[in-house]
């Protein structure tokens, strides 16, 4: 997860009013944080890795809370677990030996020709390891976010100002 922050002495002091005044909170920023998360939502789906299309399938999007708990978020379904270990990478580790995902004819082949270990898909063929040798994160998400904040941070900044002019003293 990449969390995404702001933070200033201003904007401190600014937070402890609008506590007072969440309408204001909502009238200005929510439909800004609606528009970034689906900036944000519509760069991942177009970056993201797609083998079997399931984690493009399972990114998810909410705006959630009110006032000064407003957030939003973006990511991938519970079906795409493993979408975080491709963002970040995995180190070389064993490989645990479980049940066989490979047809009966094929792991006795396997076991024929004395491979040992666990069955596994790489790159559409079945290989058999004990050692995964891990690989490097390929930073999609990271990327999404780089890509998007230029234009996040600018309609953050006219959100801003117009919160500033509707809590003017008059």
């Amino acid at each position: 997860m990449i969390k995404i922050g702001v933070a200033s002495p201003d904007l401190d002091k600014q937070l402890a009013l609008l506590k007072y005044y969440p309408e204001i909170i909502d009238q200005y920023f929510r439909p800004v944080v609606k528009t970034a998360v689906a900036l944000l939502k519509g760069g991942l789906r177009s970056i993201a890795p797609r083998d079997t299309g399931k984690a493009v399938s399972s990114i998810r999007s909410s705006v959630k809370g009110k006032g000064v708990s407003l957030s939003g978020s973006v990511g991938f379904g519970s079906k795409a677990w493993y979408m975080n270990i491709v963002e970040h990478g995995a180190k070389a580790h064993p490989v645990n030996t479980g049940s066989d995902v490979r047809s009966r004819r094929g792991a006795a082949k396997a076991a024929a020709r004395g491979d040992v270990g666990q069955a596994v898909m790489v790159n559409g063929q079945w290989v058999t390891m004990r050692m995964h040798p891990g690989f490097g994160g390929r930073f999609f998400v990271k990327q999404n976010v780089e890509n998007q904040q230029a234009g996040i941070v600018q309609m953050f900044r006219a959100a801003n100002e117009m919160t500033l002019k509707a809590m003017e003293v008059k």
